[in-house]
């Protein structure tokens, strides 16, 4: 989801998809919070899973996206559940409509870290 804000050449569909959803949210929100139903989501930067398997087996192309975060790593499955447990619980009861971005700060700098800024990939 973090395509929803930030996009790179070439993304135009995945990037128009992942707007749609925030917008599908914030549509949904509206139709049923007065029912008490909140309607959140979680954004993520790149995980290592299956799906992103094309990447983490080139070397290159998987510290390059590393190196996007400015944490300098790829998110673990493991630290999406914490958002997603909290999100389900009381204490998150007054929060809706909302896109928790969970991407080691790449929509804050956009995706390029200081290093990038002087050596793009």
């Amino acid at each position: 989801m973090i395509r929803s804000q930030i996009v790179q050449p070439g993304q135009s569909v995945h990037a128009a998809t992942k707007a749609g959803i925030v917008q599908l949210l914030k549509t949904a929100t509206a139709e049923f919070s007065k029912n008490g139903v909140s309607v959140n989501a979680i954004a993520p930067d790149i995980i290592e899973t299956p799906l992103t398997a094309q990447i983490s087996n080139n070397e290159p192309r998987y510290r390059a996206y590393e190196e996007k975060t400015a944490l300098r790593r790829w998110v673990k499955t493991s630290e999406m559940a914490r958002p997603a447990v909290f999100l389900a619980s009381d204490s998150s009861s007054y929060i809706t409509g909302t896109v928790l971005y969970v991407d080691g700060d790449w929509t804050a700098i956009d995706g390029a870290s200081d290093h990038q800024a002087h050596n793009p990939v």
